[in-house]
């Protein structure tokens, strides 16, 4: 099938559209509004670092800008309309594609890897009686393993063999208290009536492409392959080219790099021009967040080179610890190191860089000081403090709106 061929710019746009952060979807945050993103995105990531408000709630914040974390445990806890689960990460999914994932948990059954043969070796042999209990207690957290001889003093060895079940399904996370997981057995956790049904390859590389593909709305093979991690390359390839042929996907290039193929739905083509990005729309981006997540992606799309810099030594680091993209309009114009001083109640950004070629402060500025309050707000702040500011030029301009 012929490549067409897109400008950088409608690229961006048809990302930026997918990815809800175009400015045209202010929503009231409820849990019908959260549950259609997750819907829409196939994931919501979980992660562990707490330095500002955990990932999994900052992703949904930047949609939903009055959303609150409760609204996230009663669909997973309570309404049973999201369940976890390690797509290509630790994920928040929607109940209704459990189904999907049911192929990878039998390969967990059956490993063949080396990362799980090696786990299975170290803590397989705790798996039955942690089972056993859950079966007998009720749903238990790691720590009600932690004084037991079977997890040989500590909780460390529980955890990754309560872990090891979530994996092949034998078990599930009902809640998290405190953000520990809480696990129970599977079918106490399932609602009633859930599609068990196993699909097969053609439904699930149908399922994976299309999935990632409205998520993120331009995406190469690799990105599709990686984005839920449902199915093999084999399958995923296959769904590609059957859903070329069929046209419901469309490969194409972006001018100027034309050797690289992405892929859109073809029914994105019929709207490309009915994209309206608000300009003056800032958010700033967790590490974490879709649109960012594939670091190559944004590169290609957005000409930002970029990486979460948390897992590298201090004196190796060149943006700080836990480093915010700065989204404004369709572009990414800096990034920010922000970390939450709870005793003080105050939003401290230990730095923020602009990109090198930026120069628009008089337009940029307010609507970024907004935002930041804003988020300082989100992370039950009520001060905030900017420490460093680079370039020089930019200081001056962050000096005079945040009035310090």
């Amino acid at each position: 099938m012929k490549k067409t061929t897109l400008t950088l710019d409608v690229a961006r746009k048809i990302a930026l559209d997918a990815h809800r952060l175009a400015g045209n979807f202010i929503l009231q945050a409820n849990k019908q509004t959260v549950m259609d993103f997750i819907n829409h995105s196939g994931y919501v990531q979980i992660d562990t670092l707490s330095v500002i408000q955990r990932a999994q709630h900052h992703v949904l914040w930047t949609r939903l800008p009055d959303y609150n974390p409760h609204l996230l445990h009663e669909l997973h806890a309570n309404d049973k309309k999201i369940f976890e689960y390690f797509a290509r990460a630790a994920s928040y999914l929607p109940m209704e594609n459990y189904r999907f994932f049911l192929a990878r948990m039998q390969q967990f059954n059956d490993p063949i890897g080396k990362w799980y043969k090696d786990r299975m070796k170290e803590y397989g042999y705790m798996m039955q009686p942690i089972l056993e209990r859950i079966r007998a207690e009720g749903p238990l957290a790691s720590k009600d393993f932690e004084k037991q001889p079977l997890s040989e003093q500590n909780g460390k060895p529980a955890r990754q063999a309560l872990d090891l079940l979530a994996l092949t399904g034998a078990l599930m996370v009902q809640e998290r208290r405190n953000f520990q997981k809480v696990y129970d057995l599977t079918e106490r956790v399932l609602p009633a009536g859930i599609n068990l049904n196993i699909p097969n390859d053609e439904e699930l590389g149908n399922f994976a492409v299309i999935s990632a593909l409205t998520a993120m709305g331009i995406a190469r093979e690799k990105e599709i392959a990686d984005y839920l991690q449902v199915a093999g390359k084999n399958v995923i390839a296959q769904a590609i080219h059957s859903l070329s042929a069929a046209r419901i996907i469309t490969p194409v290039q972006i001018e100027q790099n034309e050797k690289v193929t992405f892929y859109i739905l073809t029914a994105f083509l019929n709207k490309l021009h009915n994209i309206n990005i608000d300009l003056d729309q800032v958010h700033l981006l967790s590490p974490f967040d879709n649109l960012i997540i594939f670091r190559e992606r944004a590169n290609l799309l957005f000409n930002f080179d970029y990486s979460l810099e948390c897992y590298v030594p201090p004196d190796k680091r060149r943006y700080g610890y836990f480093v915010l993209p700065i989204l404004w309009g369709e572009r990414i114009v800096a990034r920010m190191d922000p970390a939450v001083d709870k005793k003080n109640k105050t939003l401290v950004l230990h730095s923020l860089f602009f990109e090198p070629e930026f120069k628009e402060y008089a337009q940029f500025m307010p609507a970024f000081v907004n935002k930041c309050y804003e988020l300082a707000k989100f992370n039950n702040c009520e001060k905030l403090i900017v420490e460093k500011t680079y370039p020089e030029n930019g200081k001056e301009h962050t000096n005079k709106y945040f009035n310090l």
